[in-house]
């Protein structure tokens, strides 16, 4: 008996207890003597046993009578959690009345159970209740012919918008599933953006995403229109936000939703929300590393800023040409249009550029300024700008924003010289991204943090870890700092001893800055060639590719760059004797420097003078 009661309930405490509550009330089995016996007509099995839960759960439900039964189809419609409030709505009953019979539905019948009593942002009244088990309300649900369960649908989802007024965004998601099966497509699709919008703003992405694709398939079913098109462009932008943060920002998927929504910008005529769409279509084109494509849409983008004469558009395109003002190489305008971007910045401001943008490009930009003034050489400056930025990100408590803030003082800290620095930072950095699902910045943060394992001297551990974020990066579409990190890479291979190895990161290096017009690290490509071929033996090679960094950092005011290709010279100089060219080649560039003299570089090339007497 025991063994059949349970493999009909699926061995469940609650069937179990309802199905011996139904043998009780049917007499199949009864009490004799304190003693509990199946009836005599049923002595191998319990008498009319259902074949299973849910034939069991149907039986119950039909000894309900009509009134009690009505109830809880109307209260299945809400969902496994139900308000006695709403539910009395949606049958247009006295709440009194309805609370009753809830009662006796909990006390006689344990269909449901009571929960917390509460007040709506109206200030009604209301018992919280929920299905003693979900196979309940899906049964109670399932009863319900399509009229009936779309006329319910909209009363719920009326009521629940009446009783939270301008706070129904808590509920967003729940009106508007019940919008869409009260087949009311414009209300279902408003609501689901309105969620989406929402667990976008509570960085729950992979929500978001799901909301706004559930949001666009519903959209089927309004009419061409203005509503349909404003409705579909926001729907769309948070997707692409969603998809952005999972997928890395140069995923494939991002292109045709971006493309989508300049399309419907356009079908607007309304500029202004075009900027924000073609800022995020840009920032696709630049991470992907295609700074041809980058730079037209950029400057594209800055005019359009202009002539709006919106200050935080304006903002949004300096920080846009800014950056691909650095990637080009041409260093000083980059510095220049990044700080113009911090002084458009308003830090009060966040919660509007994040919701105009999905992220603050004006703390990007704080943050990317900290890189051209270290390549110019200044890296005190460098470093404070850097640190005064995650600061700041630290208190807007912004994961995206923070993320960038710690990823950019991580690189600051990687070239000064400070290892320890670096890992501590990328330990942070991963951290974040993976509890938030930022792909491409966890990344980014793995391959900083390799080239510090290999300063550190942990020489495979670091060359391991560059080379897969590079292989990642690569999966994901991000082609941006590419030659920045294949420079990088070189260096614990030629360390290493593996110079072919070496030689090779850096052809890649100067293949994939020719195929996207990337010159910002050419300078650093040459010198690692330089320090490659000199442990070969190659020595006028050697010397023609420190050269040839010199000259392309001179042309770009990269005084970081031609420091230390100067100083690479200077030691294959020393070694075939010739000190005073030595000399000549790297004093000039080392007595520039007016600060940041404990940084690894500068404390290298005065050593290296110190040596010269």
């Amino acid at each position: 008996f025991a063994a059949e009661i349970h493999e009909k309930t699926e061995g469940n405490p609650l069937f179990m207890a309802d199905l011996l509550r139904y043998l009780r009330d049917s007499g199949g089995i009864f009490e004799e003597q304190g003693r509990w016996r199946l009836a005599p007509t049923t002595p191998d099995s319990p008498r009319d046993l259902p074949e299973s839960v849910r034939g069991m759960i149907q039986r119950k439900i039909q000894q309900l009578d009509d009134a009690d039964r009505k109830l809880l189809v109307a209260a299945s419609v809400q969902g496994p959690e139900f308000d006695s409030a709403i539910v009395s709505e949606a049958v247009e009953m006295d709440p009194a009345a309805v609370e009753d019979r809830l009662d006796v539905l909990e006390r006689v019948h344990v269909f449901v159970e009571r929960g917390a009593e509460r007040e709506f942002p109206d200030l009604t009244l209301t018992q919280d209740y929920r299905f003693v088990h979900v196979l309940y309300q899906n049964a109670l649900y399932a009863s319900l012919q399509p009229a009936r369960r779309a006329a319910l649908s909209g009363r719920v989802a009326k009521a629940l918008v009446a009783h939270h007024g301008d706070r129904v965004v808590g509920v967003a998601a729940r009106v508007a599933v019940l919008f869409e099966a009260a087949r009311d497509f414009a209300s279902s699709a408003q609501y689901y953006f309105m969620a989406a919008q929402h667990a976008a703003g509570l960085y729950a992405f992979r929500e978001a995403l799901s909301l706004a694709d559930r949001g666009l398939t519903g959209l089927r079913g309004l009419p061409d229109g203005p509503q349909r098109i404003q409705l579909e462009l926001g729907l769309q932008m948070i997707r692409g936000l969603a998809l952005r943060m999972m997928k890395g920002w140069a995923a494939p998927e991002l292109e045709p939703v971006f493309t989508r929504a300049r399309q419907l910008c356009h079908s607007l005529a309304d500029p202004p929300q075009l900027l924000p769409v073609l800022w995020a279509l840009t920032l696709f084109y630049a991470i992907r590393g295609d700074l041809r494509e980058y730079r037209e849409r950029a400057e594209e983008v800055m005019r359009m800023a202009e002539l709006s004469e919106n200050q935080a558009f304006i903002m949004g395109g300096h920080h846009l040409v800014g950056v691909l003002r650095e990637f080009q190489g041409d260093m000083a305008e980059s510095q220049r249009l990044l700080a113009r971007c911090r002084e458009l910045h308003v830090p009060a401001d966040h919660l509007q550029y994040t919701a105009m943008y999905g992220l603050d490009p004006g703390m990007i930009g704080r943050a990317m300024e900290s890189r051209p003034l270290w390549v110019l050489g200044y890296p005190d400056q460098a470093e404070a700008r850097a640190k005064e930025t995650l600061a700041l990100a630290r208190s807007q408590r912004q994961p995206m924003t923070l993320a960038f803030a710690l990823l950019v003082l991580e690189g600051v800290h990687l070239y000064r010289g400070e290892p320890d620095n670096v890992v501590a930072l990328g330990d942070e950095v991963v951290a974040l991204a993976r509890e938030y699902g930022l792909a491409q910045e966890k990344e980014w943060g793995r391959a900083f943090q390799g080239s510090a394992f290999a300063q550190l001297g942990r020489l495979d551990e670091g060359i391991d870890q560059l080379k897969d974020s590079l292989v990642v990066q690569q999966a994901i579409g991000s082609g941006l700092v590419r030659t920045a990190f294949l420079a990088l890479l070189a260096d614990p291979l030629c360390r290493a001893g593996r110079l072919d190895e070496g030689l090779r990161a850096i052809d890649e290096g100067f293949v994939h800055a020719e195929r996207m017009a990337e010159g910002g690290y050419l300078a650093e490509l040459h010198r690692m060639r330089g320090e490659l071929l000199r442990a070969r033996g190659d020595a006028v090679a050697a010397e023609a590719s420190f050269r040839a960094a010199m000259a392309q950092a001179a042309t770009q005011q990269a005084k970081s760059f031609e420091l230390r290709a100067a100083t690479g010279l200077a030691k294959l100089l020393i070694d075939l004797g010739r000190k005073a060219d030595a000399r000549a080649a790297l004093a000039p560039v080392y007595e520039w420097f007016t600060e940041g003299h404990a940084t690894a570089d500068l404390v290298a090339a005065r050593t290296l003078l110190a040596s010269l007497g």
